[in-house]
Order: C-alpha cells, then structure tokens, then sequence
C-alpha cells in the first residue's frame, strides 16, 4: 500500500512515489515565490482516486477539500483507523472524505445528482499495480473527469508501471478533448521516495507553463501509436514495455 514513517516530523513527509519532485508534489507544494501553483489565492479542491495509505494528504494546507474513491473496504480501514500504522490522513490539515466504490460510478452519480466536484487536481492514481483498471482510462471516463475539474484544473495520471507505457494511450485522449498534455518523470535515489511517471492532461495550459512545473515537462507524445481506448476498445500487448 505505501511506506509511512510514524514518528518525529518526518511523519509528515510524503513517501514512495508522491515525493516533493513529482507530478503530485510540484502540484501540491508551494513555488519559490511563496504561492501556490494550481491556486495561490486560496483553497484546493483535490479529488484522488485510489486511496491507498492517502500519502496526497501530507501536502493540503488548512481549508483545504480531499476527496478520495477507493472501490476496497479493507484499504479504508486500513488507511482511516485512528489507532492504525498510518497517519497521513488523520495528521492532515484538510477536510477529508473517504467515498466507497468504483471511482467512476460514483462521479456518474455525483454529475447525475447535480453535485459537480469542481476540482482543482483530480489524480487518477490506481494504475501503478499489475492490473489495470481499463474502465478509468477510456475516452468515456476522460469525459467524466472533465465534467468533475474546473475550466483549468488539472487531471493527474499516475502511470508509474513495470510492464505497461500508458502515455500512448493518455496522448489520443488528449487529442481527442483537445487538452493540453505533459510527462514528468521524477527519478530518485531514497529509501523513502521511488522514482515515479506522471501525466498531465488540462484545457488551460495556465497551471503548465508555470516555471516550477514546465522545467520538468517531457512531451507527452511517445511516438508509439494507439487507437483511441473507449467502453467498446483498449488493447494492453500494444503498450507493452
């Protein structure tokens, strides 16, 4: 699940893949000048699917809105119990809600209820594991994220995988809804942080061309093409490393 150190200040530090120099980190983390990237003028609203061990949460400031989809009870458990291994969520600062199910129906509800997240960030972040969730990576799912994030949010893929190169697939989908689309891939050498591979997809390139985030941009495309991954298409052998 994740890595939590539990004692001292460094119990606040993000681990394993969500460190200081990742996609999620530069994101998160304050630029130089003070300001938050995404938002400096005020609060972030941050939606994550995949809960895991809810390591994201180390970076929210007070006021700040968490909203995690994790399909497994037992990750809930394991990750919110007040006197559990873990304390990312319980040592965080932001208001935090935990909604149980598959990440996708659970927005179909909340956009079918009139209950938009209006998100700043929205992570995707269950595609680091040996199998893939395909449903969470179709044309059909983009466009659900889309209806959750504000005009310029931001969707952040977690693609980090030992098997499997997600960029061809997230590069047609940001052909297909005209977004604006970046690799960072953040490697370091730590007992406590592991290299990782993030996309960034967005309408606005307003939170990209941020000089704290677009030092790091690597182009999206890969040069291996794909067919656009849909409900009805997706083909796995095609981004085999």
């Amino acid at each position: 699940m994740g890595s939590n150190i539990r004692k001292g200040e460094k119990r606040y530090q993000p681990t394993s893949y969500y460190g200081p120099g990742s996609a999620i980190g530069l994101l998160m983390l304050q630029s130089p000048q003070g300001a938050r990237i995404v938002l400096p003028e005020g609060t972030l609203r941050v939606g994550v699917i995949g809960l895991g061990i809810g390591t994201i949460a180390a970076y929210p400031h007070p006021g700040d809105y968490f909203r995690y989809y994790e399909i497994n009870p037992d990750v809930i458990s394991a990750a919110t119990n007040p006197k559990g291994y873990f304390t990312f969520l319980r040592d965080s600062p932001a208001k935090v809600d935990v909604i149980l199910g598959d990440a996708r129906l659970s927005m179909e509800r909340e956009l079918h209820d009139g209950n938009p997240q209006h998100f700043d960030v929205l992570a995707i972040d269950a595609f680091s594991g040996d199998a893939i969730p395909v449903h969470l990576l179709t044309s059909e799912a983009i466009a659900i994220y889309l209806q959750e994030l504000k005009p310029d949010g931001v969707i952040a893929f977690h693609i980090t995988n030992g098997y499997l190169d997600l960029r061809p697939v997230l590069w047609e989908s940001a052909r297909r809804f005209n977004l604006r689309g970046a690799w960072i891939h953040d490697v370091v050498s730590s007992r406590m942080l592991s290299t990782s591979d993030w996309v960034l997809l967005s309408r606005s390139d307003r939170v990209l061309r941020q000089p704290d985030i677009a030092q790091h941009l690597r182009p999206l495309d890969s040069g291996r093409k794909v067919r656009l991954w849909t409900d009805d298409y997706s083909n796995l052998f095609q981004i085999l490393k």
